[in-house]
């Protein structure tokens, strides 16, 4: 191991080394050059003390493995070793579109939603919101953050489809007060006069607050 090491801490020999375990990889199905690309990447820690270009190496290893859990937190251990910040909050919001379960699935965009919530930006904040929505749509917290997040983006066009989609009883749970409802209806009013569509589509009277006749005049605009 000694020699090894003496081998990879040359810059030269390293890349080598590396050019020839991509082309093995190259050559294999996926599984098989995720296996080889996750041993370039141990190289790159161990022996050369790299976190940063290991994690790369890594996340490019999980990208041809999408449903290797293992390989995902491996990668996402070393980004935190790494200290790239930026790098893990993208790969924390990937995990929305593995084929993980769905509890891990869910718990992994909220963290990156948290963490797009204390260092912004509000957009991005608003995609990890919107992702954890994807996963667990019946989330009243999730809806309530992306709507908020939506007001800090200056996006109404996005806080109209949220709202619309959750008066229509398909975001944010389905068993909501009526002070929540008002609440909602007075939000999306506010969201189209943004977008200067007050009165929004006909079709926009659909969802109307269950004890509200839905009329023209008291439908809420």
């Amino acid at each position: 191991m000694a020699a090894l090491g003496d081998l990879v801490r040359d810059d030269e020999a390293f890349a080598t080394i590396e050019r020839g375990l991509r082309r093995r990889a190259a050559d294999e199905g996926q599984t098989e050059a995720a296996r080889l690309l996750s041993e370039l990447a141990a190289l790159y820690l161990d022996l050369r003390g790299d976190a940063v270009r290991a994690a790369s190496v890594l996340q490019d290893a999980s990208r041809l493995a999408p449903a290797d859990e293992a390989l995902y937190r491996r990668a996402l251990e070393v980004l935190t070793l790494a200290g790239a910040a930026d790098s893990k909050l993208r790969w924390l919001a990937s995990a929305a579109e593995r084929p993980f379960p769905t509890s891990w699935r869910a718990a992994l965009a909220r963290a990156a939603a948290e963490g797009y919530a204390e260092v912004g930006p509000p957009r991005a904040e608003l995609a990890a919101w919107r992702a954890v929505l994807a996963v667990d749509p019946q989330d009243t917290d999730a809806l309530t953050r992306a709507l908020d997040a939506a007001e800090r983006a200056d996006d109404p066009a996005t806080a109209a489809h949220l709202l619309g989609e959750a008066l229509a009883g398909r975001l944010g749970g389905a068993a909501v007060d009526d002070a929540v409802q008002r609440a909602r209806w007075e939000a999306l009013g506010a969201a189209r006069r943004k977008l200067g569509t007050p009165r929004g589509p006909p079709s926009a009277t659909a969802g109307c607050w269950p004890r509200i006749r839905c009329t023209p005049r008291r439908c809420p605009a």
